[in-house]
């Protein structure tokens, strides 16, 4: 029985300065804000206005790139394979994961849970409670392994921390 494992999931990004297309045949940035809020909107759960106003705002501002808050992250692999059949110019994905538990909150107090920190520009994940936060503190190098293995009535199971 796994108690908990890394599942992927997807930020959404959009590049909406024109300077990413100069070189390039195909736009490589957001060229219709509100073709691209009107595609998008329905596969983020969001109003198309707000993906719209903050395409427009990114360009305004002359930021380089811009994401859409809450709704924007947590994409799953589903979501993200459609938003490419759109083939909307300028949008882009950053891969994450997120921690899940397919039994629920069995075992949770004793499991712990993992929040990402950033050190020296690299994402990595601390244990902040129980088992994860003790583990990382006294075995450094085989959580640095990423690899767990719990002993819960009698059950050995191996688990990607």
């Amino acid at each position: 029985m796994t108690l908990a494992y890394d599942k992927p999931t997807f930020r959404v990004f959009a590049i909406v300065d024109a300077k990413y297309s100069a070189n390039s045949k195909e736009p490589m940035h957001v060229t219709d804000p509100d073709k691209t809020a009107e595609q998008l909107a329905p596969l983020l759960h969001a109003d198309k206005q707000m993906i719209a106003d903050r395409l427009k705002e990114g360009k305004e501002k002359g930021k380089d790139q811009v994401e859409f808050g809450k709704v924007g992250r947590g994409l799953s692999q589903k979501t993200k394979q459609k938003i490419e059949k759109l083939k909307l110019p300028g949008i882009g994905f950053i891969k994450e994961s997120t921690r899940f538990y397919p039994n629920g909150t069995f075992a949770s107090q004793i499991i712990g849970f993992a929040r990402d920190t950033e050190k020296q520009r690299k994402m990595d994940s601390q244990g902040i409670l129980s088992v994860l936060r003790v583990w990382k503190s006294k075995w450094t190098n085989f959580y640095m392994v990423k690899k767990a293995i719990f002993l819960m009535s009698g059950i050995i199971t191996i688990v990607n921390c």
